[in-house]
């Protein structure tokens, strides 16, 4: 078939897209905020017994709305699934693919679920990968999406929620890490002290000096102290609350950043993402990465697997 549907079903959004087969482009495409979170919630409210099904149900009725963006039929179509659609709070929880030597494509954990008369697309669910003490779902894909070559020391940072560093040695995934960088920076801006010291706000270009201010006091002292700074420089007028906002967010990348394992990195990001890590790593005097779209990388793995079967 020339294209296929592909979905990133993350913890917080949702997203289908028509794809072309041969070069991973998006022909039409549906989002929602509709992550597995809040359709894991919806499910035990609805007391439903059959998780999968309340599932497949949503697929197919956002498959219905991509249809009428493509204005075509899309029956028949292959769906691949990556991201937490297969963790213990997704449509079906499939086992982690075990990291060890020589890990490549051909040893990421697939399941096949049929064509029905209820639901006319075959599923193929990417499950993720666990090493001794950590793991990641979605993040493998786009991995697989980049295509790297084969290198000697390469790693790949994906920033989110859970940014991960992956780590390639000969083209070979080696090992990974997950930094908490976006999760702690959402609490710290809710509960606690220094959420009474900062102002959400979008314009990052009005505080670029905040940002790269707390990039370069990332590496003055131990985090955990460092973090005390968002509130006095509130107390002295150092930045104003909003300013604020960006210096945290500097104090946590650059912390991020401060721990890449290898001179030569790929950043995989989308939106304001690629500016924040790019703005970081030039302060930080850390080379300029190789760039690719998250979102790119991901459809493009999901065609490689797709075509490993």
């Amino acid at each position: 078939m020339k294209n296929f549907i592909s979905c990133d079903w993350g913890t917080s959004n949702f997203r289908l897209c028509l794809t072309d087969r041969e070069d991973a482009s998006v022909l039409a495409e549906f989002m929602a905020d509709k992550g597995v979170s809040s359709i894991f919630k919806q499910w035990q409210e609805a007391a439903k017994p059959d998780r999968f099904q309340y599932y497949l149900d949503y697929l197919k009725h956002a498959i219905g709305l991509l249809e009428g963006q493509a204005g075509m039929s899309l029956t028949g179509l292959p769906l691949v699934v990556s991201g937490m659609a297969s963790s213990t709070i997704g449509m079906k929880e499939l086992p982690y693919a075990v990291l060890a030597p020589g890990f490549t494509l051909a040893n990421l954990y697939i399941e096949k679920i049929e064509e029905s008369a209820a639901f006319r697309h075959s599923i193929y669910m990417v499950s993720g990968i666990r090493t001794e003490n950590d793991v990641m779902r979605g993040e493998e894909t786009k991995w697989i999406g980049m295509e790297i070559d084969a290198q000697a020391s390469v790693c790949c940072v994906l920033p989110g929620t859970h940014p991960k560093h992956i780590l390639l040695y000969n083209g070979q995934l080696q090992q990974f890490s997950t930094y908490l960088t976006g999760e702690l920076f959402t609490l710290l801006n809710k509960e606690g002290i220094l959420a009474a010291s900062v102002e959400k706000n979008n314009a990052f270009l009005d505080h670029r000096e905040a940002f790269l201010a707390g990039v370069t006091d990332s590496g003055k002292a131990a985090l955990l102290s460092t973090l005390f700074t968002v509130r006095t420089n509130q107390l002295f007028d150092r930045f104003s609350k909003a300013g604020n906002y960006w210096y945290l967010s500097g104090l946590l990348i650059g912390s991020e950043l401060r721990a890449l394992e290898a001179a030569n990195w790929y950043l995989c990001s989308d939106g304001l993402f690629t500016e924040l890590y790019k703005e970081a790593a030039m302060q930080l005097g850390i080379s300029a990465p190789r760039w690719f779209s998250a979102a790119a990388a991901l459809r493009n793995g999901q065609r490689l697997l797709l075509d490993r079967g």
